[in-house]
């Protein structure tokens, strides 16, 4: 092989990781963010964990297993920040008293993964539909979206009523990958 397809393929490789990185790194901080209300403790986690995934990255058939093997790594390293801090009992009450079990952590693995979907389906939509909607989801009033956004309000709630319609028709699936996932 000749040095400048060593270079393209190292530099191919790099630039997946990166986007990889990139792309995957808010969804796995939020779940770390279920075990640790520390930001920047977490950062640090999920970084940990993609170095030790970068290093075995040839051990993984697909996408789901190097989730998984994320997953774990975050919660395991989670896990052992916890114990080995001087206020864990702070942490420890303030967590539901299953934190440590697999239930809790497959009900948060499928929380961040469903919210992670709705999100890009969400990013899919017209900007205007995409601001009222997210606006929505935080609590805002009709009133109070079609007054921010300089609309009438009948606006706002046509464009939210098309909203979920596309996001039902493109979301469907969910609803038996969900149920298929808790039984």
């Amino acid at each position: 092989m000749s040095e400048k397809a060593i270079y393209t393929r190292k530099f191919s490789t790099e630039r997946k990781q990166k986007d990889f990185f990139t792309e995957n790194f808010p969804l796995y901080l939020q779940f770390a963010l279920k075990y640790i209300a520390d930001e920047e403790v977490c950062k640090d986690i999920v970084q940990e964990a993609f170095i030790k995934y970068w290093k075995q990255e040839n051990n993984f058939k697909d996408e789901v297993s190097s989730k998984a093997y994320l997953y774990k790594s975050i919660r395991n390293g989670c896990l052992n920040q916890l114990r080995h801090r001087d206020i864990r009992r702070k942490y420890y009450e303030s967590l539901p008293e299953d934190w440590e079990s697999e239930d809790y952590f497959m009900e948060n693995v499928i929380k961040e993964e469903v919210a992670d979907i709705v999100l890009k389906e969400i990013n899919k939509l017209s900007e205007t539909s995409r601001k009222i909607l997210l606006r929505s989801l935080d609590g805002y009033s009709n009133e109070e979206i079609a007054e921010e956004l300089g609309v009438s309000v009948n606006t706002v709630k046509t464009h939210k009523a098309r909203s979920y319609i596309v996001l039902r028709q493109n979301l469907g699936h969910l609803r038996s990958l969900v149920f298929f996932l808790l039984f």
